[in-house]
């Protein structure tokens, strides 16, 4: 048990130089406890550690570095997490319910299963969540707010993303919409394909800084109904099975996307001819 608290005392004197004087007490509860409900935790240094089961629910976590530290099973929900550093953080099945992501940097990270039901992972100082090549397989982001989000070449099979927000998250350039207009009247309406290719390049480059990319994501099974992906890029995307049932796919890019169903081609053909 010496050896146990020895070792605590001391991870703690290490992480205490790296916070503010203010949250000193309440890093030293998270290391002691696991139990730090509204913990002011901003610009906590929380890198590599095991917080697995961690009750961090409506804690300050912004701008932590959280790289590399596994949160499986932690409760953090309404946590703000605002430009929080997590890459290659593990949260499988954990507790993310309304927390406040916006801007924040989540590359290979881990968080299948999870509860992200309306997160929200909007732009932030001009700055995208980058969830780059994370395992978000069966993971439930019911409503969230995803716009700029990048998670290209991530994993979501399975996973729900009902009523979700991809849309830009600024407004969109009046020229590039009539230049996107007079391609869609050059281009004939029997070669829905072409419609989806062309009107893509038109619009997308005056705001890909700011349209969420989920290109060569893995999106098999996900279901995506009743989601707003305005503008959204599924370049070379999985789609297989996927449900777009009432999905707003305006100006959405599907270039060379995996295995659309038929049953959603008049779908897609529709938003793309109807946006004017």
């Amino acid at each position: 048990m010496k050896t146990i608290t020895g070792i605590i005392l001391l991870t703690s004197l290490v992480l205490a130089p790296v916070v503010r004087a203010e949250n000193a007490a309440d890093l030293q509860k998270l290391m002691t406890t696991g139990d730090c409900v509204g913990c002011d935790l901003q610009d906590a240094d929380l890198r590599n550690l095991d917080l697995r089961g961690a009750n961090l629910e409506d804690a300050n976590l912004i701008n932590s570095k959280l790289h590399n530290t596994n949160l499986s099973r932690a409760n953090l929900k309404g946590a703000n997490l605002v430009n929080a550093d997590m890459d290659g953080v593990t949260l499988r099945k954990a507790n993310l319910q309304q927390a406040q992501m916006r801007g924040v940097l989540m590359a290979n990270a881990d968080l299948e299963g999870a509860n992200l039901r309306g997160v929200d992972f909007t732009l932030h100082d001009g700055e995208r969540a980058i969830l780059t090549g994370s395992n978000l397989r069966n993971a439930d982001l019911t409503g969230a707010y995803l716009r700029g989000i990048k998670l290209k070449e991530a994993n979501l099979v399975g996973a729900n993303l009902s009523y979700t927000d991809f849309s830009t998250d600024y407004p969109r350039n009046t020229s590039a919409k009539s230049a996107a207009n007079a391609a869609i009247m050059a281009i004939p309406f029997a070669i829905p394909g072409a419609v989806l290719s062309v009107v893509a390049e038109v619009v997308i480059p005056e705001a890909s800084a700011y349209n969420a990319d989920v290109s060569y994501a893995n999106l098999q099974g996900a279901r995506l109904t009743n989601a707003n992906l305005q503008d959204i890029n599924l370049h070379e995307a999985n789609l297989r099975n996927a449900d777009l049932q009432n999905a707003n796919l305006h100006h959405a890019y599907l270039g060379f996307a995996e295995k659309v169903s038929p049953k959603f081609m008049p779908l897609l053909t529709k938003n793309f001819l109807t946006n004017q």
